[in-house]
């Protein structure tokens, strides 16, 4: 009696042990992130584009004042869920998981360039209060430390990021181009610059930051991505 007793107090504490255990340390289910295929625009890195001068989205949205862009998965799949529950949910267990995935972009793309820093796209800060965490700046960090490359934080957004649904394609490249600027106190000249962020788009939010470092003084500026969506 003595022993049922016991058995049974031993599976509440097992059962009750695992559910807190799935409240604070959720599992994150690992599948195979797709890979962008070849070919790629040389300038935006979209996917089947072989000549940047017939590629839409250049054409749409460009020239561009970074060199190019890249980043080594579609922002698809377990990539997109990684990239929302980070940024949109805070859920910062996924960090490691989508620096390790943006290690595999650098090392494919950026190696080979003499960077003399990473600059995370910054976040506005209404939403970083809201977040608690930029996660350009986290995902920044981790590469940085990674390849012991410097992270300046030298941006700022000077708007929340309204709906641009109802803007043209050039009015929404101007209210990019409006929304960065460099903070005081940083000096930019002559440097090669790599801009962090967790998903390219359009691009038009990473050719605003890159706008902003060149006015600052940047000479060569990139951009790499987690992921990349359609």
């Amino acid at each position: 009696m003595a022993l049922e007793k016991w058995e049974k107090r031993l599976a509440w504490f097992r059962r009750h042990t695992e559910e807190l255990g799935a409240l604070f340390f959720p599992t994150v289910r690992v599948a195979h992130p797709l890979a962008l295929q070849s070919p790629l625009c040389p300038s935006c890195g979209k996917e089947g584009v072989k000549n940047p001068r017939v590629c839409p989205n250049c054409q749409q949205h460009g020239p561009w004042a970074f060199l190019w862009a890249r980043a080594p998965y579609r922002a698809q799949g377990v990539v997109w869920e990684a990239i929302h529950r980070l940024s949109h949910r805070g859920e910062s267990f996924w960090l490691p998981r989508l620096a390790d995935w943006l290690e595999e972009g650098f090392r494919l793309f950026a190696a080979f360039f003499p960077w003399d820093a990473l600059v995370p796209v910054p976040l506005h800060p209404v939403r970083r209060r809201e977040l608690g965490f930029n996660p350009c700046l986290e995902l920044a960090r981790m590469l940085g430390m990674r390849q012991r490359i410097p992270v300046l934080n030298c941006l700022y957004t000077v708007r929340a990021g309204s709906s641009q649904k109802t803007l043209t394609a050039p009015e929404r490249a101007m209210d990019h181009d409006c929304a960065f600027r460099v903070k005081r106190g940083f000096d930019l000249q002559a440097q090669s610059l790599l801009i962090i962020t967790d998903v390219l788009v359009t691009g038009l939010t990473a050719q605003g930051c890159a706008r902003a470092l060149q006015q600052g003084g940047a000479e060569r500026i990139a951009v790499l991505a987690v992921g990349r969506a359609e």
